[in-house]
Parts: structure tokens; sequence; C-alpha cells
């Protein structure tokens, strides 16, 4: 029986050509970007589920009970004094993910590696595959190095690199030979955690602080199985308190499969997601397969009238109602089954694109993992029999005689479904047209958003320990023809805010404190950045630079020093804490305003303006340094700059980067989703538009007699097309009009991320609903038109 059904099925698929195209299309493009874009939502939701103990793998965090400022890092210490203190706790490690530069031949450039460095207690905190050598074991006098099964390949194809020893190029201070231990499986990529190589470090031992000042680092530990983190928590926050009376910092535990999506607030994590995301793409995935069932549904109900009597004559040689609705479903099992076959072509097609667009490998797919592709199996069977019962319960319902006498009335109750469907497919893609424009607009907006000083033309050289050479370095890249100013600061756009941040009693309001945020850089800083003075006078090279050695100096000497020292601050800032007078020490910031410079955006425009003051340091030993150019030869002016660099620092990477590309890169995650929400808007008004354009030729079937009576009673042609379009318009509108607010609502919780953000207009939700039915006409006016201009004898004649 099941193989007569097949037979039936395979010859309607070739039967009903424009039924079938359409169908299985709409249902390959929806089921291979559902799959495409589950992949990636599962590799999101997996992130560091990989490791054995991730259930008791956390990270340290630390809230200020006063800002209420969260941050994934703590003193130096703190994990090892609760791994001391309290049994629940087995291991502890910081660890640091950065870029790091090795030369593995001293002739050889040296290369850069994403590292993962830990401590000792690290391989009891996570499980990485040893492939060759044995790493646990601490080899002393070196700092340890663990490469992975790639970076072996690419540098010791035919040697054994176990006891080898590298040499490690870093940014600040001299160069350290590194020996390599181990040979590890190549890490993960669906982890925070992702390296290339794993560096071990012996520390030297930090005693806790209790003052609340010192070093701070990223750290995790391993809690015992069965620990009631709760209870533990309390016992760590009491146990410091006692520790430190002035303690204002609560503890947290951050699971380690949480921290992936759930870190918005860590500043120094590269490797982060949001869950927001993933909730968002879950959607439009869910939206790609239901625009594409529901033309499934809309074309089989379409259809229903010519089917009738295929149906009553069946049902007359003796078929029952079961029998005709497995049936229908071996017809819906056959669609979605060739159409799930074509759906993995494509997504074997487009994963490799979706990989290089997000710029690293996803772990988990359909062709690698079977659990995946048992799931895919079993979902599209599920969905393929949900979505064809109600076209095969509607096929066998009427009576043998009703269909033969055409008396059935399916075709009415089927219509208003229809007209349903319709509207919840364009309300979805009239939605995402609505959100891609505002992602658009919002984007736009900060490119062109005046941030306070001119980000063009301007290089930023990486951190740099610049030792007593500094101020010749910098004279001689002054010199270059190209180079029109040059600074050395402890801030570069995208490093945060500034190189320290204080809190301090807000003038408005003294229960609640203000953040501050300091700026350490040579009397040059201002012009370079061009940033206007409105008022006072810039600092001074020699006489407004502290006079005092950090190493030799104590906390509170060094800040009486510099409660007497010159500084300047932002428009902004001398509003906020009330400063009227220029020249006099003022309390709050505890030195004296000189100056007062136009506000800019030193922070993500994601954050408000907080108060900055900016202090000079003309003999800075390390720092960042901007270089003022021009347009007309940047390419010769790096080439000059890299000179020089390499005759003041003979051995040390020259990193530089413009700061455009570095602000754009900021908003790198947000370009992705508006490149995605482009490409998926264009995919769900494409679905829709192909799904009315099988339904519109199935009406203008059901409708043939009409537009030949029509025709014959004088009827135009435009008008013709107007009545058989106008229905589907009015569905278009009132499809608009239902998405409007709703997509409003969810676009305006997106733009909170941003503190300098658009207001939508109402243009972008007219326009959007307009250009939907401009799309629409087009797609309907070619059916329509050509049933408009058929000669209606032939119509009536053929009826």
């Amino acid at each position: 029986m099941i193989r007569n059904y097949i037979k039936i099925a395979w010859r309607n698929l070739f039967k009903n050509k424009v039924y079938s195209f359409v169908n299985i299309i709409s249902l390959t493009i929806g089921i291979a970007a559902c799959l495409l874009i589950g992949t990636m939502v599962i590799n999101e939701l997996n992130y560091d589920r990989n490791w054995d103990k991730a259930e008791n793998i956390f990270r340290i965090l630390r809230t200020d009970s006063i800002t209420g400022r969260q941050y994934s890092s703590c003193l130096v210490g703190f994990g090892d004094a609760m791994k001391n203190t309290f049994p629940e706790v087995e291991a502890s490690s910081r660890f640091d993910n950065s870029e790091m530069w090795f030369k593995f031949d001293k002739n050889q450039q040296p290369f850069q590696f994403n590292a993962l460095t830990g401590e000792k207690d690290l391989w009891n905190i996570l499980d990485f595959q040893i492939v060759d050598g044995n790493p646990k074991n601490f080899r002393e006098g070196y700092t340890n190095l663990i490469i992975s099964e790639k970076i072996k390949e690419r540098f010791f194809p035919n040697t054994n690199p176990i006891g080898e020893l590298v040499e490690n190029v870093p940014i600040f201070g001299e160069n350290e030979k590194f020996i390599i231990t181990g040979v590890i499986k190549n890490i993960p990529t669906n982890t925070h955690l992702r390296s290339d190589v794993i560096v071990i470090k012996q520390y030297k031992e930090i005693q806790l602080s209790t003052s609340g000042f010192g070093q701070f680092a990223s750290q995790y530990i391993l809690l015992k199985p069965g620990t009631d983190n709760d209870k533990l928590l309390i016992k760590v926050n009491n146990w410091f308190n006692s520790l430190t009376p002035y303690n204002s910092d609560i503890y947290k535990l951050q699971p380690v499969t949480d921290i992936y999506l759930k870190s918005d607030f860590a500043q120094g994590q590269e490797i982060k997601g949001k869950i927001r995301d993933v909730y968002i793409f879950s959607g439009i995935a869910l939206i790609l397969l239901l625009i594409g069932c529901i033309n499934f549904v809309n074309l089989s109900t379409a259809r229903a009238l010519r089917r009738m009597k295929e149906t009553g004559v069946r049902k007359v040689l003796g078929a029952d109602k079961k029998s005709l609705i497995q049936l229908f479903l071996t017809e819906a099992l056959l669609y979605f089954g060739l159409s799930f076959l074509l759906s993995i072509l494509l997504f074997k097609t487009g994963l490799p694109i979706l990989e290089n667009f997000l710029g690293f490998d996803l772990q988990m797919t359909l062709t690698n993992n079977l659990v995946i592709f048992g799931f895919s199996i079993g979902g599209v069977i599920l969905v393929s029999l949900f979505t064809g019962i109600y076209p095969a319960i509607l096929l066998s319902k009427p009576k043998p005689i009703s269909i033969l006498n055409q008396k059935s009335t399916t075709s009415g109750d089927s219509g208003v479904l229809r007209k349903i469907l319709v509207a919840v497919q364009f309300s979805m893609a009239i939605a995402l047209l609505i959100a891609t424009i505002i992602v658009n607009n919002q984007l736009n907006y900060i490119d062109q958003k005046d941030l306070g000083y001119d980000k063009d033309n301007l290089l930023n050289i990486d951190f740099t320990e610049w030792g007593t050479k500094a101020n010749a370095f910098k004279e001689e890249v002054n010199k270059i023809a190209g180079v029109k100013n040059s600074s050395i600061s402890s801030w570069y756009p995208t490093s945060g805010g500034g190189n320290m941040q204080r809190s301090r009693p807000n003038p408005e309001n003294p229960a609640k404190d203000i953040e501050i945020w300091y700026i350490d850089a040579d009397s040059s800083f201002v012009s370079t950045l061009d940033i206007q003075l409105l008022e006072g006078r810039y600092l001074n090279q020699s006489s407004d630079s502290p006079n005092y050695d950090p190493a030799q100096n104590d906390w509170n000497e060094i800040e009486k020093i510099q409660a007497q020292l010159p500084v300047l601050i932002t428009q902004h800032t001398a509003k906020v804490l009330g400063i009227k007078e220029l020249n006099k020490r003022n309390t709050v910031i505890d030195a004296i305003p000189v100056g007062i410079i136009a506000d800019f955006n030193n922070q993500s425009l994601k954050n408000p303006l907080n108060p900055t003051i900016i202090r000079a340091d003309n003999n800075s030993e390390m720092g960042n340094m901007l270089v003022r150019t021009n347009s007309k030869n940047r390419q010769g002016v790096i080439n000059q700059i890299q000179k020089i660099y390499s005759s003041f620092y003979p051995g040390k990477i020259f990193k530089f980067s413009w700061v455009e590309d570095t602000l754009a890169k900021q908003y790198e995650k947000d370009r992705k989703l508006q490149s995605l929400f482009q490409l998926f808007s264009g995919l769900i008004i494409f679905l829709s538009c192909i799904g009315l354009f099988g339904l519109v030729t199935y009406v203008i079937e059901s409708r043939i007699k009409e537009i030949g009576i029509r025709k014959i009673l004088g009827a135009s042609v435009f008008r013709i097309t107007k009545v058989l379009s106008m229905d589907f318009l009015k569905i278009i509108v009132m499809a608009g009009i239902f998405a409007s607010p709703i997509i409003w609502i969810l676009m305006d919780k997106w733009l909170q991320d941003y503190y300098y953000r658009i207001t939508p207009s109402w243009w972008i939700f007219g326009g959007a609903i307009l250009f939907a039915i401009i799309i629409a006409i087009a797609t309907i006016s070619f059916q329509t038109i050509k049933a408009a201009r058929t000669n209606p004898g032939k119509i009536l004649r053929t009826e």
C-alpha cells in the first residue's frame, strides 16, 4: 500500500509542475537556512561544554556594591586563598587569553599566536588531549609552552618538538626562552578560551591584598561535585569582609558554560557572544522554515478543488478517510524528503561561506555529528506530518456525493486560512525588513557621528616599552614629511575610558558616586587628536608633568603630588562636577584644572559620556603612540616609522592600526548582524513572493470563468487585474499594520544597547509596507495581467 502511495505521489509531483516547483524551492531554502542557522545556534549554546568538569568550573566575578559595575577579574591570590580556606575548592588558576609572538628559529621573523596563559593547576581544571610529551610535569627554570597539533605540523613537521627552546618576543619586557613540554590536540573552537598554544607560568607568589589595592587578574576555580554554590558564596563574602572591613565588593561565581554568552560586562574578554543574538537567529530560522510550510499549506488547500473529484472517485471505489489521509501525508513526506536532500547540498555549499563569515570553524555540524543529523531527519519528518495533516484532512473530509455534485464547501473554509497564513507570512517579512532598515540606520549614524576628535588619518602604534628613548623616538617620527603631530599616551580609542578610574561623590547627589576617567598623556595629546580647547590653556610640556618615581614613593605621597598638578577637563566634566573656576585646586578631582576642552567619546557609543581628566606625563616609559598623518602617502609614512622603530627598538614587534579601522571593529558583531538581517529579510521576502505567485496561479484558475464573464461585460485589463489583486494587497497592508508595533518594541530594546541611538521614523514602517506592496504587485501582476488578456470566448468554451 505504501509503495502505491509513493507512486501516486511521485506522479503528482511531475503532473503539477508549478505547484511542485514552488513547494520544493521554498521548502529547500527554508530547511537549508534553518539547518545553517541551527548549526550556528547549537555551536553558540555549546560553548565550553566540551570540558569534562564543565559543570564544576567557575570564573570568579567581582561586583562593586556602590556603582553596581561588574568585573571579570579580582585581586591576584583570591582564587588560591579560596582554595586554601574552603575545602569545597579543588583547584585554582589564573587564565589569560592574549596574543603572543614566538620565534621558532632565531633567523625567522616572529609569528603571532593566540595563547592561553595559566598556572600549574590549569591541568586539574581543564582537560586537553595530550598527543606527545608530559606537559603536566612542570619543567623548572623555564616558562612551559604546549603547542597544538596544527602548530606542530606547521613548524615541526618532521621533528619531535619536545624539549625545544623557542623565543617569546613580548611587547613589554625582554625576550624570554620558553621550553616546549607537550603537544595537544587542537583546542575546539567552541570555547571562550580558544587558542593555538598554552603557556604555563610559575608566577611569583603574591599574598592576597586586604587593602583593596593590588594586581587584578581573571581567575577560575574548580569546585567539588555537589557543592552548594549559594552557601559557598555566603561564606566567601563573609570571610573576605572579615579581612577587609572597608570592602565594597561582592563576589560571585559564573559557570564556565555561561561565560561566552553572558559576559557583556567583561571588557578584556575578546571571545564572547550574546544570548540575545541566539534568540534572534533562532527566531529567524523558525520564520524561514515556517514560511516554507505556509507555502505548502496554502498551495495544498488552494488546489483542493482540483483534487476533489479524484478524492470522490477514490471514496466511491472504497477508499476510507484514513487511507486518503495516509496518501496525502505520503505526498507531504515526499516533498519534504526531496527538499531535505536538496537542502543538505545547499548546507554543504553554504557552511564554508558561513564559517568564513564568522571567522572560525563550527565545531558541531550536520555532516560531522550523527546526533544533529538524526535530530534533523526526525525534525523534518515531524514538520512534514504536522504541515501535511491539515491539507490531508481537508481533502479527505467531504462526502463523495457532495464532491461529485460540486457542492463541497472546502474552498470557503480553506480560503480564510489561506488569507491568515499569507498575512502571517508578510507580517514576518515586513517585520524583518523594518528591523534591517533600523539596524542599517543605527550603524550609519554611528559611522557619521562626531566623536569630538578627528579619527581619520590617525595612526596608533601599539603598546611599547619606550624606556628612556620615548621623546627622542617621538622627535624622529615628527620629522617625517607626512606626519603632522604625535603623542605618547596611556589611552587610545577603543582601549576603554582611560588608564585609571576613580569613584567620587556626586556634588548633586552625595549619596551616589560618580565615575571619573583619567588619561595620562604628553602635552601634545589634545592637539594630535584635534580636540578643541574651549577655555583656559593647554598643558605645558616641561612644568605640568609630575616629578616623582612610582617605585620610590608610596601611594599617599603620589596622591599628594598629583593633587597639585595642572590638568585638562572636558566640558561635560565641568558641568557634572560643578567646576566653574580654573587654576584653582578642586577637591572633587584632586587636581588643578587649567583648561576645558570639548567633549569627546573616549568609550564606545554604547556608553554615555563620563567625566574625563587629562594629566600631563611627558616622561612616560611605556604606552601607545598616536600619530596624526596626512592622507597622501599612508604606506610611505608607515614604512618610515617602522624603520625608525626598528633602529630604536631592534627585535621588538612593530604593531600598528588605523584608528578608524579600530573604531569600526568595535561594532563588528553588529555589522555581521546587519549583513545577516539583509540576507534573511531578502530570503523571507523571496519565499513569501514565490508562495504568493503559486497561490495567485491557483486562485486565477479557480476564477477563470469569472474573468471571462467580466471581459464580455466590458471590464478592462486594469480593472480585472485590480479585482484579482485587491484582496491580496489588503492582506499585505493589514500584515504591515500588525507587524509594525511588534517590531518597533523589539528593535527599541535592541537600540537600548546604544547610548547614542536613532529614533525610528514613521517612514521606515511606511516604506517597508510600501516596498512589500510593490514586490507583491510585481509578483501578482504577471499572472493577473496574463489572465485578464486571455480571450473570453476561449475561457468560456473550455469551461
